[in-house]
């Protein structure tokens, strides 16, 4: 395969005519490039052939359009150390089901019409996360099910607006919900709110546009929504 990318390291730089390189399939570190990675570039893997990512826990930032419009690529894992995802970084994956998220408390800076998880419908929360970021799956219709780990604390705005959830479950861990956080879900009807939930954070507007039509509780605050 043709070489497209050199690493200097910390840092992925990306060389002319990169993009449209659709013969890349597999793009691998050695144990010390793992190790010291710490940003993958804007485009760096722009229109790529590539089927997998998993990227380190060394990564801080991943680059606006970084992965965008890899059209085989159907699995992604983003480690734990990623602060940055920047704006449309998997746009146009059309082949993207599965996602597996562990940055801790990373923040999405791209648009608010663009998100992080695209068409994934297999998503799964790592066990440290703390915030799950503005637009994380917005306008994500695939998206029917979601389990959030005790460690989160906020989600933020727009993270799950428009996406095709049937029901929610929220715990008392989770102090902060942004606007429409769970907002114009059609198919939104039930909320379950878990022990520990003493208030509802934001409920006005992290819920608007849906038709919620039942609350289950097991908390014993019945003021909590």
């Amino acid at each position: 395969l043709p070489i497209y990318a050199t690493f200097s390291k910390p840092v992925i730089t990306v060389q002319k005519g990169f993009d449209r390189s659709n013969d890349l399939e597999n793009f691998f570190l050695d144990d010390d490039e793992r190790d010291t990675l710490e940003r993958i570039g804007d485009g760096a893997l722009y229109r790529t052939g590539i089927t997998a990512v998993a990227i380190p826990d060394s990564v801080t930032y991943i680059g606006g359009y970084a992965f965008a419009s890899c059209g085989a690529l159907a699995s992604v894992t983003i480690g734990e150390g990623v602060e940055e995802i920047g704006q449309y970084a998997f746009d146009g994956c059309t082949a993207l089901t599965s996602m597996t998220y562990n940055a801790i408390d990373a923040a999405y800076t791209g648009t608010s019409e663009g998100n992080i998880a695209l068409n994934a419908q297999d998503i799964t929360f790592g066990s440290k996360v703390k915030t799950i970021p503005d637009n994380f799956g917005y306008n994500d219709f695939n998206i029917t099910s979601l389990t959030f780990p005790t460690s989160v604390t906020s989600i933020g705005e727009q993270a799950f607006a428009k996406t095709g959830l049937p029901s929610v479950v929220v715990g008392g861990n989770i102090t902060t919900l942004k606007n429409k956080a769970f907002g114009d879900c059609q198919n939104l009807k039930t909320l379950t709110l878990t022990s520990g939930t003493n208030k509802l954070p934001n409920p006005g507007t992290s819920f608007s546009g849906t038709t919620i039509t039942k609350i289950h509780s097991t908390c014993n605050n019945h003021d909590a929504v």
